[in-house]
């Protein structure tokens, strides 16, 4: 895939606070492709996805994921486990000062026999010795990325993404099959179109939870 470095991507941010944004959103992609566990899971799509082969030109503070796993099959603890583990190792590894930790949850639908549901991961970040990083220790973060994993969406495979050298993401084709459209997938998702490859918009407005 014909992707924008991800190093690049870091350094072309317009501000400190979107640079720290993207250092954030660096620590968690390559916490994911650096999990057995989460990259067999999971496959990259939307924004964050177009930021990197488009060079950052959609403004989105979410990474979303596909999964094909069925709700009743999706083990909550065991991902939330592995991803704040993986989480701490991987942001005390790499070369940033900036700590990300999990905020918070929730799932919607959230009945069980939901067909097609997204689970919703706040992860906090801050620079770490700040007022900023207290707050984001005690979950009380306001700076947020928001990992979403639709689950029971088989993703339609496009390939790995290169993050660093040795750690790579699966992730889905930009352009939706058939079947997702019919189904009228109900989240906004922007993609490219396949015969032209010009970004556009398909789906719908995923409905505000009761």
């Amino acid at each position: 895939m014909d992707l924008m470095a991800l190093e690049d991507w870091l350094e072309a941010a317009p501000s400190q606070h979107e640079a720290e944004f993207r250092e954030a959103m660096r620590s968690v992609l390559i916490t994911v492709g650096r999990s057995e566990v989460l990259r067999n899971l999971m496959a990259l799509k939307g924004g964050i996805l177009f930021a990197l082969r488009f060079g950052g030109r959609r403004n989105t503070k979410d990474v979303d994921f596909s999964t094909a796993t069925l709700r009743p099959d999706f083990d909550i603890d065991q991902f939330l486990a592995v991803l704040g583990e993986s989480l701490a190792n991987n942001t005390a590894s790499l070369d940033t000062d900036i700590d990300c930790r999990i905020q918070g949850y929730e799932i919607r639908p959230a009945r069980i026999d939901a067909s097609f549901p997204t689970i919703r991961v706040r992860i906090g970040y801050a620079r770490r010795g700040t007022l900023q990083h207290k707050r984001l220790r005690e979950k009380r973060s306001p700076s947020v990325i928001k990992l979403e994993c639709s689950m029971n969406e088989e993703a339609i495979d496009q390939g790995p993404v290169i993050l660093v050298k040795g750690t790579e993401l699966p992730s889905e084709n930009p352009g939706l099959a058939d079947h997702q459209i019919t189904r009228q997938v109900t989240r906004d998702r922007q993609a490219v179109d396949p015969r032209s490859g010009d970004p556009r918009m398909l789906g719908g407005r995923l409905p505000d939870a009761g």
